[in-house]
């Protein structure tokens, strides 16, 4: 059975909550910031609702990194995949 791996999407809301977590602000924080409800911003970052724009540059001062860390997904890193092995090593003669 051929080895497969997983894909990893990135959205904008995870982008956001981790950057809020890494500043130690609770979405509490972020709705004071944005002038919206707690559950307003559990919306956006569970991407239900989407951000708008300014909402996003508000965020990013609030969590001190630059706006394109919360617009730009991060580059897939290269995976390596396995080396097929000799039948000899896997049981066949």
């Amino acid at each position: 059975m051929p080895h497969q791996q997983r894909q990893r999407t990135t959205t904008t809301g995870s982008r956001v909550r981790s950057a809020l977590a890494l500043a130690g602000l609770r979405q509490v924080d972020a709705g004071e910031a944005l002038g919206i409800s707690q559950v307003q911003v559990s919306r956006r970052i569970n991407d239900r609702t989407a951000f708008q724009p300014g909402e996003l540059k508000k965020l990013a001062d609030l969590c001190g990194v630059p706006l394109h860390t919360l617009i730009t997904p991060a580059p897939r890193r290269a995976t390596r995949r396995r080396a097929p092995q000799p039948a000899s090593l896997i049981g066949g003669q």
